[in-house]
């Protein structure tokens, strides 16, 4: 839906994109149908969603979820702070949210966090 990773290239446009595999959602796992990937093209410096790539299982069951967040100019923080029912494939779209607010970080902020994390974990 909307414009592909081509097209983004040949347009010349500051668009970025957020690619998680499918391997990565639990309902994925637990249907052994890992193989695929969700790429969302956004403009770079903001969130508003351009265009998506799924290539998975059921695709068109989320695709929907993107052309109604593009459709109403909802972008990639709204798929994060959206509530997804668990497990389920669409699960990938908050997945995608969350990987665009990681790119919001500085390093040194990733550094912060990361040994945070790693804090909790012990």
């Amino acid at each position: 839906v909307g414009v592909n990773q081509e097209q983004v290239r040949e347009s010349g446009r500051e668009v970025a994109t957020i690619r998680v595999e499918m391997a990565d959602v639990d309902r994925a796992v637990l249907d052994d149908a890992t193989e695929g990937f969700v790429k969302i093209h956004y403009r770079r410096g903001s969130d508003r969603i351009v265009g998506a790539t799924i290539v998975a299982a059921r695709a068109g069951e989320l695709i929907s979820g993107i052309s109604v967040a593009m459709h109403a100019g909802a972008g990639l923080s709204t798929l994060s702070r959206s509530i997804h029912p668990y497990p389920t494939r669409g699960e990938v779209l908050r997945r995608a949210g969350d990987g665009w607010n990681r790119t919001r970080l500085s390093p040194r902020l990733k550094r912060v966090f990361d040994a945070w994390l790693r804090w909790q974990r012990r």
